[in-house]
């Protein structure tokens, strides 16, 4: 778990949740940084997933100290205080120990520029942008996507509740999303 996109003007942020073994993310919008908005995120991936996938995927959960992940119970339990992960903290000041987490940071860089206001995101931009992403194939994963790895083992309808789409390898140029969506206008009329 992470948060990214940070503008001082802005009390939102991006909050990714990775599965490592695949790279797989998922992206957020979150209208505030805070405690009550990740659980939702949290609760509605829980949802989509079920506890079983969750458990077995997300069952183990690695992010910083911010304060918008200080309801570690919020988090570990659903509302029926089933446990559904076991939440962990980095050290300070130690982003090594999350380098999933901080390479797909820089791949979401790449459509929304450090600096670049997030409060103008919808979270079908950041659906889009987490479907680009996860659509890119990987040396890592014998250059097979995340995406392809997310449909063996989550299978295609969670995927779909997810809102992670399939988008074609000539589609996938890496571009500010702005200029993805104008297109992408552009081309449906």
């Amino acid at each position: 778990l992470d948060c990214v996109g940070i503008t001082k003007d802005y009390v939102g942020a991006l909050l990714t949740i990775i599965i490592p073994k695949w790279s797989f993310l998922l992206l957020f919008k979150l209208d505030v940084k805070d405690m009550s908005h990740v659980n939702h995120c949290i609760d509605f991936v829980y949802r989509a997933i079920g506890q079983e996938k969750f458990s077995k995927y997300l069952g183990v959960l690695l992010t910083d100290r911010g304060p918008e992940f200080n309801d570690y119970k919020g988090i570990e339990f659903d509302d029926d205080a089933i446990r559904r992960c076991h939440l962990f903290y980095c050290d300070s000041g130690q982003s090594t120990q999350k380098p999933f987490v901080e390479r797909i940071n820089r791949e979401i860089r790449r459509y929304v520029f450090k600096g670049q206001s997030v409060e103008k995101l919808t979270q079908e931009d950041c659906d889009l942008i987490a479907s680009y992403i996860n659509n890119m194939t990987l040396d890592g994963l014998g250059n097979r996507t995340p995406r392809e790895f997310a449909k063996r083992f989550l299978g295609e309808e969670i995927l779909e509740k997810l809102n992670i789409k399939y988008i074609k390898p000539d589609d996938l140029i890496v571009k500010n999303i702005d200029l993805i969506k104008y297109e992408s206008k552009k081309k449906s009329k």
